[in-house]
């Protein structure tokens, strides 16, 4: 099967200061299975939310693994995507995302895991 996921910027970021978000400096475009995700310029991402009981050596939300595929990610769980596409399909996303970033195939099922198991808890719940 050939890559379904491409990035086709590069991701421009900023930290926010006090807060453990980043905010888009740029428009972050990928193509997915012919479909464009526009994630626009000032959106705000916590790249991975990942527990604190992980061990950071496994994940880390700064991982380069996972940093282009979680703000995809975060941009589709939230309200600003007009619910284009369904959360099983952000979570596939994501997953395919890690692999296109060469992420070893058991961390991306590991973080898949995850979000299929809790992602409910931030679908659609974009903060105040």
């Amino acid at each position: 099967m050939g890559v379904r996921l491409e990035f086709l910027t590069n991701l421009n970021i900023t930290s926010v200061r006090g807060e453990n978000t980043r905010r888009l400096l740029d428009q972050f475009v990928a193509k997915y299975d012919g479909f464009y995700i526009v994630v626009p310029s000032g959106f705000t991402t916590d790249y991975a939310s990942i527990p604190e009981f992980v061990p950071r050596f496994i994940l880390d939300q700064d991982d380069a693994y996972i940093r282009e595929a979680a703000v995809i990610h975060d941009y589709l769980y939230s309200t600003l995507s007009g619910n284009q596409l369904s959360r099983y399909m952000a979570d596939t996303i994501l997953y395919e995302g890690m692999i296109t970033l060469g992420a070893p195939r058991w961390k991306a099922e590991l973080v898949y895991l995850a979000v299929r198991t809790f992602g409910w808890l931030f679908y659609k719940k974009d903060k105040a």
